[in-house]
Order: C-alpha cells, then sequence, then structure tokens
C-alpha cells in the first residue's frame, strides 16, 4: 500500500510523467526498494480508471509523445485517507509506518496518534514474542547466537518505541475542558 503513496504523493506535487514519478521515488526510498514500470504503469492507469488522476499527453518532435499525470479532487482525498490509516495487518511492516510518518503533515494529530497506537502495539508484541522465545531457548546449545540477536532486536524495538513516545509527544491531542 505505501507505494500507492508515494506515487501520489508525487502527483501532489504537481504534474508528472511516469519517469520523473520513477526517478524521484526511486530516489527517495532506501536503496532497497525500486520501483520498476511493471509496477508504476498499471498503478498509475488504475489511478486515471479510477479518476484518482488524469492522463494528457505531451506531443514531441523526434521523440515518443510523454503522457504526465495529473492527481485529481478524488485522488488527494484517496491521498489523505491511505496516509490515516495503518491497517493491524500491516502494522509489522516498518515501511508501511516510515511512509505515513513522513507524510503526517497531511493529517490531524489524532490520526497521528491512531498510527502510531497501532504500530507501538505491534512492537509491544514483538517484544513479549521474544522474551518468551529467548526463555523457552535458553538453554538450548545448537542455538548459540540465539541471545545475541534477541538482544540486539531488544534494543531495535525499544529504540523505535522511544521515537514513538517522542512522537506521541510532539503531536499530542490536547481537548480543552
Amino acid at each position: 500500500m505505501y507505494v500507492k503513496i508515494l506515487v501520489l504523493s508525487q502527483l501532489m506535487n504537481g504534474p508528472k510523467h511516469g519517469y520523473e514519478i520513477k526517478k524521484n521515488i526511486n530516489s527517495l526510498v532506501s536503496s532497497t526498494f525500486k520501483i520498476n514500470n511493471n509496477v508504476l504503469y498499471p498503478m498509475v492507469q488504475k489511478f486515471v480508471n479510477d479518476e484518482l488522476a488524469t492522463k494528457k499527453v505531451e506531443y514531441q518532435i523526434d521523440k515518443p509523445n510523454k503522457f504526465v499525470y495529473y492527481i485529481t479532487e478524488k485522488g488527494k482525498q484517496q491521498f489523505i485517507e491511505l496516509i490515516k490509516h495503518l491497517p493491524d495487518n500491516m502494522s509489522h511492516n516498518i515501511e508501511e509506518f516510515l511512509i505515513r510518518v513522513s507524510f503526517f503533515e497531511y493529517i490531524d494529530n489524532e490520526d497521528k496518534q491512531k498510527i502510531l497506537s497501532v504500530r507501538e502495539k505491534y512492537l509491544r508484541g514483538a517484544i513479549e514474542y521474544i522474551k518468551k522465545e529467548n526463555e523457552k531457548y535458553e538453554n538450548m546449545e545448537y542455538i548459540p547466537q540465539k541471545k545475541d540477536f534477541a538482544t540486539y532486536e531488544m534494543k531495535r524495538l525499544n529504540i523505535e518505541l522511544a521515537m514513538i513516545n517522542e512522537l506521541r509527544a510532539k503531536y499530542a491531542v490536547h481537548s480543552i475542558s
């Protein structure tokens, strides 16, 4: 789902042709992810079919014509809706979470808190799972590095929990009584 968010975000910043969308996304996201034409072009065509975007031909002399994509109002609304929700079944995916965080400026603090809660719930569950697994395998010699892995993973998860707590404070929802 985060790929849809990335593609729509490119159109939120103005009309673009496919290669420009691809180039921008590939330069923005980690080196482990690269959007390719087999993903991008069917996606933007679906956006056009679903009226999330429009497509116009840019005629060129001595070159193939380019299609330029423009986001519609419906596309802008879809972009916001995608950012506002982190489904429980995607809470384990760090990219899904971080992409939403990177677009927090588009949503209100209440929705930010919901996203942070969903990810926090996943992290706390992962920590409990690692603790139980570590206890279960503690005396087994055939997994000598299990404890090292568990220690590293617990540190990583706790660092992310600390980040979530900072974001919670930054985007606290204050009610007026």
